[in-house]
């Protein structure tokens, strides 16, 4: 059985790949979701309110200041915290 693709449709290759098509051409390996949940629980939603970088405060550790404005940039650059 075969089927003529159409926009939106999506299958998986027996070596685990995802294909969807879209605007005549086939994506691999791109999925499109607006959340993932695991077990019923969300694991990747929309992107957080905004973060901000550590700064002010009475005791200033600039490793973990440091540390965790990698993590805020990351976390921006990967879509999951808004800008």
């Amino acid at each position: 059985m075969f089927l003529t693709p159409f926009d939106g449709m999506t299958v998986a290759s027996p070596d685990g790949q995802t294909l969807s098509f879209k605007d005549g051409r086939w994506l691999i390996g791109v999925l499109k979701i607006s959340r993932l949940q695991i077990e019923g629980r969300e694991m990747l939603g929309g992107p957080v309110p905004s973060l901000r970088e550590p700064e002010g405060g009475e005791t200033i550790d600039l490793e973990a200041r440091g540390t965790l404005s990698q993590i805020v940039r990351l976390l921006r650059a990967h879509g999951l915290a808004a800008v």
